[in-house]
């Protein structure tokens, strides 16, 4: 099995740092497949709400998911810190999958 990443903190603060820039990450899905993610987040496109800032639909049960624009299926993902194998944006890199 992958190894997940230990430190939340640094990861989110890794993923905030991209400030809209692309990013890949593997993380391990609920049925413990492994997938990987290109993505990005700060996209507002298609969201819908007040001066079309946009607002989720319902408030996420868990504070360590992070909201992404996931660049091969057009579409809004949402992905589990906790479950993260590898990070990399640019030249950082955190965890082992390439």
């Amino acid at each position: 099995m992958k190894t997940l990443i230990q430190d939340v903190v640094k990861l989110r603060e890794a993923i905030d740092n991209t400030k809209g820039r692309f990013f890949t990450i593997f993380f391990l899905k609920r049925n413990g497949e492994l997938r990987k993610m290109t993505c990005r987040t700060g996209v507002k496109k298609g969201l819908k709400g007040d001066n079309g800032v946009g607002v989720l639909r319902a408030k996420p049960s868990n504070e360590n998911l992070v909201s992404v624009f996931e660049m091969q299926v057009n579409g809004y993902r949402s992905f589990d810190l906790e479950r993260v194998v590898s990070f990399k944006c640019g030249d950082v890199e955190i965890g082992g999958v390439k």
